[in-house]
């Protein structure tokens, strides 16, 4: 875990600035122009911070007052958005918590005692069912409850074994430890 050096502070995301954080993508087709870069970083000086902080917490216990708060909320919409988070708070260095679109009761993903920022991944809840290949592309903001959707839509015969809280993150439902390499291959 990562500490902030010389008691720097992120208060205005100077430190994620525009000029630093596109830098990271080299893909053509990402978008990297300044506008896209600045309606994705939320400092605690942002007016849309405390609700975008609020979004996803789901155990009132961590929504107090005393509960410690992130320096800056990530929301990337690309890819390369989230490479570049990790880039640039490796080089502060600070703590980053990554918050998968789903519930997180154990306030695990935006939560820290040391200075950290939330890479809120929300943005990124694409789907894609392809039933004659077997195949799904899911991204990691994406929920249980949703993939669950997109398969059904697709066809009524697949299934996959990820339990029945639709608000879960697919992060927490394939990575878990109830979710065997075996049946994660087996459910398409």
């Amino acid at each position: 875990m990562a500490k902030v050096q010389n008691n720097t502070k992120i208060t205005d995301g100077k430190h994620f600035g525009v000029r630093q954080f596109p830098q990271v993508s080299h893909n053509p087709h990402t978008p990297s122009d300044q506008s896209s870069v600045s309606q994705i970083l939320f400092a605690q000086s942002n007016i849309s911070y405390s609700s975008v902080l609020r979004n996803y917490i789901r155990n009132a216990r961590f929504n107090t007052s005393s509960t410690p708060k992130p320096s800056l909320i990530v929301t990337p919409l690309h890819e390369s958005h989230v490479q570049s988070t990790v880039v640039c708070a490796k080089s502060i260095p600070i703590q980053i918590k990554i918050r998968s679109g789903g519930h997180d009761f154990e306030g695990i993903s935006y939560i820290s005692d040391e200075p950290f920022i939330v890479l809120d991944l929300f943005n990124l809840r694409s789907i894609s069912v392809d039933v004659q290949n077997n195949v799904a592309v899911v991204q990691s903001g994406a929920t249980i409850g949703e993939l669950y959707y997109r398969i059904w839509k697709k066809s009524r015969a697949y299934a996959f074994p990820a339990g029945v809280c639709p608000t879960m993150g697919v992060d927490g439902g394939t990575g878990s430890p109830w979710i065997t390499p075996s049946t994660r291959g087996s459910w398409m």
